[in-house]
Parts: C-alpha cells; sequence; structure tokens
C-alpha cells in the first residue's frame, strides 16, 4: 500500500512541477514582453531628444507634426510633452485628452515633483515611480533634458500608460490561468489579487524589469483553479488499486515479485522524465535571455542578423538564412545569411515560395523538420551544393498579426533534428517576430521622418531662391530703365556729335559700358528665371557639337575634351543662346578647376526619369528627359560649400576672377526650361554636372519670343504715328525723340489712363501703341486689354525692364503681342517698329 502511495504522490509531484515551469516560463514572457514595451517606446522620446538637441524641432508647430506622427504608429502613450526651464508644461500633444496637464507647474505635482527636482539638479534622464496624473489613471512620467547651443533648453516630458504594457503584456489567457502583483520597491501598484498572499499558491522567482534607473518586481503566481483541472481520479485509481493489492498480499507475492524490476523501471523513466523537465528549464531560461538581448538594438538589418546568430548557436547548426516574403512575386528574399562559406551565393539568389521547403512552412504558419532531404526542394542551400544524404533542414516562420512576414531555415549535418528542438525554434520564432515587427515600425518611422525633413528642406530652399528671384527682378527692372536713360541720352548725343570724333569715341565707351551692364542684367534674370527666350526644337547635340570648336580655344591645350554624345538623341525645346551660356559656363569653370590640366567630358544621353527617382524631387514629373553631363577630373567642391554652389554672389574665385552669378544663371536657365541640374563632386577627383531637360514639349515653349540685334542700320519711318506711353520721364524723352529723328508722328502719355484718354481721341491716327508695362494705376498689360476690347486690330508693342514670366508669357502666345527688352539701342528700336508696321 505504502508503495503505491508513493507512485500516486511521483504522478502527482511531476504535475505540479510542470505548473510551476509553466508559471516560470509565463513569468519570463510577461517580463521581457513589458520591458521590451517599455524601452522601445523610451527610444522614441530618446529620439526626439537628440532631434530637439540637432536643431530639428524648434517650433510648436515641428514638434506637434512629429509627436503626432509617434502617437499614430505607437499606443501606450498618455502624452508627449515641452516643460520650459522654468519647470511648466508649455506643449501638450495630444492636447484635446490632456487639457488638466496644459500650464502645469511640475513642483505642484503631488507625487512627481520629487523627480523633477532630480531633473534639474543633475540633468540626466530619469522615470518617475508609477504616480497619478494630472489627466486621471496612474502612469510613469519620464524626464529628458534639452539643449540648444550646448545651453539647457526645457525638458522633454514623455508620459505612459502602465495599463497599457501591462494589458499587452499578459493578454486574456494569462489573465485567466495566473494571478499577477507588480511594485516598485516595496510599493504595490498592480495586483489581480484582493490579498497579496501568495504564500500557498504556486510562484515562481520574482523577476526584475528595469524601467531607466527604476525596477520593478513580477511576481505570478497559478491560479487554483489550475490545480482542479490536474486528473486527481488517476491518483485515487492508482490508491485503491494498492488498497486491493494490500488485502490479496499474500496471493500475489509472487505476482509482485515478478514485478519489481519494472516498478524500477518505472521509477527510473520518472527521475529521468524530470532530469529532462530541468534541461528544458534550462534551455528556456537561455531562450529567454538571447530574446532579452535582442530587444537592446532597433535597427532592422542588424536584430535580423543577432537572430541569426543566436539561432545558430541555440540550435547547434551551421547555417542560418533568413528570408522576407515578396508578395507579389511570390518569392523569398534573403535578406541575412550567417553562413562560413556560401554567404555571398546565398544572399544572391532568390527563392520561389511554390514548391520549397521554406514555402512549405509559410504556407502552414508552422514550424517544420526535414530530416531527409534528397535535394533540389529550395529555400535552404544553393542548388548543386551541399545536397548530401545526411542534410538536415528545420524551418520555422515570423508570425506578425497573424500573417506570415518571413522565415528563418537552419541546416546541420549529420544529427537530426527531433521534437524538443522543433519546439524550442518555434517559441525563439515567437520572440523574435516580435523584435523584428518592433524594429520594422521604427525603421518606418525613421525612414518617414526622414522623408518629411527632405521635402521641408527643398521648400524652404525654394521659397528663399523664389525670394532672391523676385528681389533680382525689381532690381532689374530700376535698372535696365536707368541704363535705358544712359544709353538713350548717349545715343542722342552721338547722333548731333559725329563730326566730333574724341566726345563721340567716349560716347560710343558709355554705350559699351551699358551694354556690358545690360549683359549683368541679363545674368540676374537668368538666375530669377525671368529671361526672355526665344523656344525652338533643338538637338542638344548640335548644340554640344558647335561648342566644342570654342571650348578647343579656350580651355588650354593641358586639357583633353572628350566628347560623348548618343546618336539618336531626342530633341527638345530650347533657348539656342541660353545653351551655349549654359555649357560654356559650366566648361570653363571646368577648366579652372583643373589649372594642372586632367580631362573635361562632354555626355548627352536619352534617360526616363521614374517615381522612384523623383521621389524626392518637387519640381519635376515622371518622363523622358534628355541629359547633359559636364564633368571634370578637378579638385572637386568641398562638402560645406556644395550647398550653396547656386546661391547669386557666392564664390570662391578672387573678387576680380567673377561675379557668383555663374551658376545662379545656369541654374535659372534650367528651371526656366521646366528642368533639373544636380552636382556630384569629390575632393581631390573632380565634379560632375548633371542636367535634365524635358522631350519634346514643354511650358518653355509658351515663352516670349525676342528678335536677336539686327546688323541692319538707318532703317527710318515713313510718317505713321505712334503712341508712346512710359511713366518714366527721361525715358519718355527719349524714346521720342528717338522715334522722331527716325522718322515717325509721336504722341506721347505718361500713364496708362492718360494713353487711354488720348487713344479715344485719335485713335484713327494712331497706327502703333508702345507702352511700358509696369506703370501706376493702369498697368500696360490694362491699357492693351481696354484698347483690343474695342480694336482687335491696334499693333502694339510692350517695352519692359521686367522679364515677362508673369504677366506676358500667356498673353504672348495667344495674342502675338511684341516686346522690346531695355535697355535697347536706336537700331534696335527702328527694327523693331519698321518690323511690326509691316505685318
Amino acid at each position: 500500500m505504502t508503495g503505491f502511495y508513493y507512485i500516486s504522490r511521483l504522478l502527482y509531484n511531476d504535475d505540479y512541477k510542470e505548473i510551476h515551469y509553466q508559471t516560470h516560463l509565463a513569468a519570463d514572457q510577461v517580463a521581457i514582453r513589458l520591458e521590451e514595451g517599455i524601452n522601445s517606446h523610451l527610444a522614441i522620446v530618446r529620439y526626439l531628444q537628440q532631434e530637439w538637441n540637432n536643431g530639428y524641432i524648434n517650433t510648436r508647430s515641428t514638434f506637434t507634426q512629429r509627436v503626432e506622427t509617434i502617437l499614430g504608429q505607437f499606443g501606450g502613450f498618455q502624452a508627449i510633452n515641452y516643460i520650459d526651464s522654468v519647470g511648466i508644461i508649455q506643449w501638450v500633444v495630444p492636447q484635446l485628452e490632456n487639457q488638466a496637464a496644459l500650464g502645469r507647474d511640475l513642483h505642484d505635482h503631488p507625487s512627481a515633483a520629487e523627480t523633477f527636482i532630480t531633473v534639474e539638479k543633475t540633468r540626466q534622464s530619469i522615470a518617475t515611480p508609477p504616480v497619478t496624473l494630472w489627466q486621471g489613471g496612474v502612469g510613469i512620467a519620464t524626464y529628458f533634458p534639452l539643449e540648444k547651443n550646448n545651453q539647457p533648453d526645457g525638458y522633454l516630458n514623455g508620459v505612459f500608460k502602465i495599463e497599457h504594457f501591462i494589458n499587452y503584456s499578459l493578454g486574456q489567457i494569462l489573465k485567466e490561468k495566473f494571478y499577477v502583483t507588480i511594485r516598485d520597491e516595496a510599493n504595490i501598484f498592480y495586483s489581480t489579487l484582493e490579498k497579496t498572499d501568495f504564500e500557498k499558491l504556486i510562484r515562481c522567482d520574482d523577476q526584475i524589469i528595469a524601467v531607466m534607473d527604476r525596477e520593478w518586481t513580477l511576481v505570478l503566481a497559478a491560479h487554483p483553479l489550475w490545480f482542479i483541472s490536474i486528473d486527481r481520479p488517476k491518483y485515487l485509481i492508482v490508491l485503491i488499486i494498492g488498497f486491493f493489492v494490500a488485502i490479496s498480499i499474500g496471493w500475489f507475492t509472487r505476482v509482485l515479485m515478478l514485478r519489481r524490476s519494472e516498478l524500477h523501471f518505472n521509477i527510473k523513466m520518472l527521475k529521468e522524465s524530470q532530469k529532462n523537465l530541468q534541461s528544458k528549464t534550462d534551455q528556456q531560461d537561455r531562450l529567454l535571455e538571447i530574446a532579452r538581448q535582442l530587444t537592446a538594438n532597433l535597427e532592422l538589418k542588424s536584430v535580423l542578423k543577432q537572430i541569426g546568430v543566436k539561432a545558430n548557436d541555440l540550435l547547434q547548426s551551421y547555417s542560418c538564412v533568413i528570408y522576407l516574403v515578396n508578395e507579389e512575386d511570390q518569392i523569398l528574399e534573403p535578406v541575412v545569411a550567417v553562413d562560413p562559406e556560401y554567404e555571398k551565393e546565398i544572399l544572391a539568389t532568390k527563392i520561389e515560395i511554390a514548391g520549397s521547403y521554406s514555402g512549405k512552412a509559410l504556407r502552414a504558419k508552422s514550424c517544420l523538420i526535414f530530416n531527409s532531404v534528397k535535394g533540389g526542394g529550395g529555400g535552404y542551400q544553393i542548388p548543386g551544393t551541399r545536397v548530401e544524404e545526411n542534410e538536415r533542414i528545420v524551418v520555422a516562420p515570423f508570425i506578425v498579426d497573424d500573417e506570415a512576414i518571413g522565415v528563418m531555415c537552419l541546416n546541420r549535418m549529420g544529427k537530426p533534428f527531433n521534437e524538443d528542438d522543433q519546439r524550442l525554434v518555434e517559441t525563439f520564432a515567437i520572440y523574435a517576430s516580435t523584435v523584428i515587427q518592433n524594429a520594422q515600425t521604427y525603421d518606418h518611422l525613421l525612414q518617414e521622418i526622414k522623408e518629411r525633413t527632405d521635402v521641408q528642406n527643398q521648400l524652404k530652399q525654394a521659397q528663399k531662391m523664389e525670394a532672391i528671384g523676385q528681389l533680382a527682378g525689381g532690381v532689374a527692372h530700376d535698372f535696365n530703365n536707368k541704363l535705358g536713360g544712359i544709353m538713350g541720352y548717349a545715343e542722342l548725343a552721338l547722333y548731333d556729335v559725329e563730326n566730333q570724333e574724341l566726345v563721340a569715341n567716349n560716347l560710343k565707351n558709355i554705350i559699351d559700358r551699358c551694354e556690358k551692364a545690360a549683359l549683368l542684367v541679363q545674368q540676374l534674370l537668368a538666375f530669377s528665371r525671368q529671361q526672355v527666350l526665344n523656344p525652338k526644337t533643338i538637338n542638344l547635340n548640335k548644340v554640344a557639337f558647335n561648342s566644342v570648336n570654342l571650348l578647343e580655344n579656350v580651355i588650354g591645350e593641358n586639357i583633353i575634351l572628350d566628347v560623348k554624345l548618343e546618336p539618336d538623341l531626342k530633341t527638345i525645346i530650347a533657348d539656342l543662346t541660353a545653351l551655349d551660356q549654359i555649357i560654356l559656363n559650366l566648361c570653363i569653370n571646368a577648366r579652372d578647376a583643373m589649372p594642372n590640366g586632367g580631362q573635361l567630358t562632354i555626355r548627352t544621353e536619352n534617360v526616363e526619369l521614374n517615381q522612384d527617382y523623383l521621389n524626392d524631387q518637387i519640381d519635376l514629373f515622371p518622363g523622358d528627359y534628355v541629359s547633359l553631363v559636364i564633368s571634370d577630373t578637378g579638385t572637386g567642391i568641398d562638402p560645406d560649400i556644395q550647398a550653396r554652389i547656386f546661391d547669386p554672389f557666392f564664390s570662391t574665385k578672387d573678387i576680380d576672377e567673377g561675379t557668383g552669378l555663374g551658376l545662379s544663371m545656369v541654374f535659372g536657365l534650367v528651371k526656366q526650361h521646366k528642368g533639373y541640374i544636380e552636382c556630384k563632386s569629390n575632393v581631390g577627383i573632380g565634379t560632375s554636372f548633371s542636367i535634365y531637360f524635358p522631350v519634346g514639349k514643354s511650358d518653355v515653349a509658351a515663352k516670349i519670343k525676342t528678335e536677336g540685334k539686327s546688323l541692319v542700320t538707318n532703317i527710318q519711318g515713313g510718317g505713321e504715328t505712334i503712341l508712346l506711353v512710359e511713366d518714366d520721364k527721361n525715358l519718355l524723352d527719349i524714346v521720342s525723340t528717338t522715334l522722331s529723328i527716325i522718322g515717325y508722328q509721336v504722341l506721347i502719355a505718361e500713364n496708362g489712363h492718360m494713353g487711354l484718354s488720348i487713344y479715344s481721341e485719335k485713335n484713327s491716327l494712331i497706327d502703333l501703341i508702345i507702352s511700358d508695362v509696369v506703370m501706376p494705376g493702369m498697368s500696360g498689360m490694362g491699357l492693351y486689354n481696354d484698347i483690343i476690347s474695342r480694336n482687335p486690330q491696334q499693333k502694339f508693342l510692350f517695352i519692359t525692364g521686367y522679364g515677362p514670366e508673369s504677366i506676358l508669357v500667356k498673353q504672348s502666345s495667344e495674342s502675338g503681342i511684341e516686346i522690346l527688352q531695355k535697355p535697347f539701342r536706336k537700331n534696335d528700336l527702328a527694327v523693331k517698329v519698321r518690323e511690326i508696321l509691316k505685318k
């Protein structure tokens, strides 16, 4: 009877130890998940601290945008706040749910004030113990000191909901099977027991959870109802059998003696089972420690590499390959190969899901063992290598939100994988899946923040360039008017003193200087994208080829010129003079970068820019482009100044060697052609400028066409009547006198309203109207629209110091408006007027 009682107790103790093991395992899982969840959220707050300290967050709107992006990705935050240097909560996100905290002084908080005062004194990041929040409920608050220019700039306050992390870590099943208590130091702040006496329950060892500078203690105890589920009748049956055996001991003594050896064997098996159970416990402890180590890193590629290394070590395998699913192509793409011999070959080989060992495990969403590999299955080796009869494979999928996102393939030779190995790999894959999910989310968040930052920087640069362009346009308008006056008076004087050689020579010098100043204005207008263009269909190869003859005389004999032109280059719509300016300017810069000689390369080709390339560009569209690449082997451009090379008046040359407008002009002309320019340079290696012009059609075709300077001289008028409208009195006097000298009758008006009044009285006599564009009161365009509505056949000529981009481009293409850019010579005016009157 005593022997049977002993056997029943052994069976009961075995079940008792199994419950203790499950309790210990569950406690480890809960502790790791809780610590991992809190620490991953703390890492996000630390990232925001770094963004602030680096100057990327400095306004309320930037702060709100970044934090709202994070709150949309991660649960568990009550709020993320900005606290000023005196302890007042200034910015709260989300504000709607946290009005109670806005404007509060943390020195007055009943339970968090002591921790905040410590932060002020030490300037170290600290977490509070569980506290009652101003918003209501229990949470923990973390404080991260902020800096601006190495000076204190307040604090970043991350407030977490404790219950969110506990519920996430426990899950419904664990809540039903265990009692849970969590305490901070001596204070219990969470418990599912009304009484805290765990002594009579099966409980695990206390689990320590690190939360910044604090430690929490987690205790799990098995629910008493779990014991009721133990199959107690089997123990009673053993006792009953023992009772009858005891009564019949005399009758069955011989039988019992014969069974004695069998009983010893059963006892031995029970002891072996206990030993195996202890081995499993040790193995699980090791597995949990590995999982804890993996949570310390959030960089995806590094996490996957660690998973492969740890898995190899855990299963004593020689190779571990991790594949991620490409659902679109139904293939598995290798991302990590921990293999001493075939790593490169494995990473270069994609595997089809259908028909592979990995695909079977992926579709089954469970860990599978293949101990009899005949070769050719795929999913674990490079075809044709390592296919042997004793190859062993275990494949475990990574499951996230009930979806298989990838697989882990482990190989070893000789010893087959067994069910214990399968369970171990399956458990490890569960932990690894959680770590991979966190790393992917973190990677996605960083990428999204980076993309937003890049777009914001591009917009800032575009706004800066636009503002400078408007300034350049305004300066050009005023400057052109002044130049027009100087040039006009000089020409009138020259007309009267043609026989006085010395004075005439001085006047010619004045005109020459004016033309050079006008060229500077054209560079300003090119930069500000307001230069008047004469667009036409052009083959860029011809432009580049024609430039070679000129460049050979300019770049010098110690520079090798290499021209590579695509034979079937597509045409573009562009201004020929502008293209010459672009090529010549870039080539001269390249020459200056190679004082000791080198190679200058001009290359053209057809390219297609897709959306992947254009994601970083805010003013381009996918499609066909013609590229012009001008590269040199010169000194290169220092990275510190590359961002400023297109800024106007910025130059690294001596003051007498350049104006600082060369690359600015190139930038403006390229943008005026709806193109894009980029620069790549390495110090000591060389520089390459790549320009992309849209193929075939472009808004550039709508630019105003202007004629070049005519070589014809002494063109005289035929006595026609011209109405001249100009608000600048000097120019009004000069142009009217010039027109009179040429041979026209001139009516003058100092503004648009006066011009309209004169036209109303004498419209039948007026053959041509010449008007400035920008005038106070009624503008030139307003005058044009009013007169054309009365007489659509009336001939018009605009003279302007502004570029026509914002006013005349559309009108010129639809209505045939003619434009003459200030400043102009007498002969230019004569040619233009005669040309219009002949139409």
